[in-house]
């Protein structure tokens, strides 16, 4: 695994915050759904270096703190964003790293272990 630099670190972790001001904030608008996610995931990794999904990680909030998308209310519905992902010919690895590696990594970073 490769350590982040001090740049990277805030990179990444800007870009998640954006993911997140993007998608969330746009739900009073118009009717949120798993599509307007993974438009969102599509455009911001058209805005990095790689384009290799490195920066993007993505959570559940079903606590009740947003409006959920209406398609994506309940963590049994998480595997028709996953197919979604697969369906805009995202691979399998950039899926993980969108679901799951790049969040723990981020979060192993933080914590100053970064193995």
């Amino acid at each position: 695994m490769t350590k982040l630099g001090r740049s990277e670190f805030v990179r990444t972790t800007a870009m998640a915050l954006a993911s997140v001001a993007l998608s969330f904030g746009a739900t009073r608008s118009f009717q949120f759904r798993i599509e307007f996610i993974v438009e969102t995931i599509e455009y911001i990794n058209s805005k990095t270096r790689t384009k290799q999904y490195d920066n993007i990680s993505i959570g559940t909030d079903f606590d009740g703190l947003a409006d959920a998308p209406k398609d994506l209310y309940k963590p049994s519905q998480l595997d028709k964003l996953i197919k979604a992902l697969g369906d805009h010919k995202i691979s399998p690895d950039n899926i993980k790293k969108i679901t799951s590696g790049n969040a723990l990594r981020l979060l192993r970073y933080g914590w100053g272990n970064p193995t």
